[in-house]
């Protein structure tokens, strides 16, 4: 699909962040959205889990800090895992399908996961099955992002698109996080003490 821009190749290599981001905003708004939405959301699956995750171990399952990276190595296969298996449904399934499906389905299975750690239902082995499960999920859900915000902008400006989505993205999100975190954090600890 071509693309309509004003600017030669040679152009692009001055333009601020602001005149990129106006760029889009103009000639491709709905475009930027669906890729902001889809990078935030993306962003938060991972945060919500990596931000607690050490805590929650640490806290609630009584495992040595030591012994913490150990607990990485499954997750890390999940998010190589769910890429390569699920992918190839983007092309068959199709991908608008394939996103929503991806997307919708990790949130669901952190809500899930999420209420059954909250009601005590979880031994360590089970937390991780859920949490590896969340992240074959969502990082093909980020795959998909990445990949999406890499295509529908003209060459010149994907990789400022997809720069310019993950700082919008990170900025209020991570502030959001640490302070729910932070309450969470208390309000756990006042329960289970």
């Amino acid at each position: 699909m071509p693309y309509a821009t004003d600017f030669s190749d040679t152009e692009w290599s001055w333009l601020s962040v602001t005149t990129i981001a106006k760029f889009l905003l103009g000639n491709y708004r709905q475009r930027a959205l669906v890729c902001m939405t889809l990078m935030a959301a993306q962003a938060f699956f991972y945060n919500s889990v990596f931000f607690s995750l050490a805590f929650v171990l640490l806290r609630f399952y009584g495992v040595a800090p030591e012994r913490i990276g150990v607990v990485f190595c499954p997750i890390a296969v999940a998010n190589f895992v769910g890429p390569a298996i699920l992918g190839k449904f983007f092309d068959t399934i199709g991908r608008k399908r394939m996103i929503c499906a991806t997307y919708v389905l990790s949130g669901l299975v952190l809500i899930i996961c999420s209420l059954l750690f909250f009601f005590n239902r979880l031994n360590l082995i089970e937390q991780i099955a859920w949490w590896c499960l969340a992240f074959v999920l969502a990082s093909t859900a980020a795959s998909s992002a990445y990949l999406t915000a890499g295509e529908v902008f003209p060459q010149e400006v994907r990789a400022s698109a997809i720069g310019i989505f993950m700082r919008l993205a990170l900025s209020p999100e991570a502030l959001l996080a640490l302070c729910c975190l932070g309450i969470w954090s208390e309000a756990l600890l006042g329960v289970c003490s």
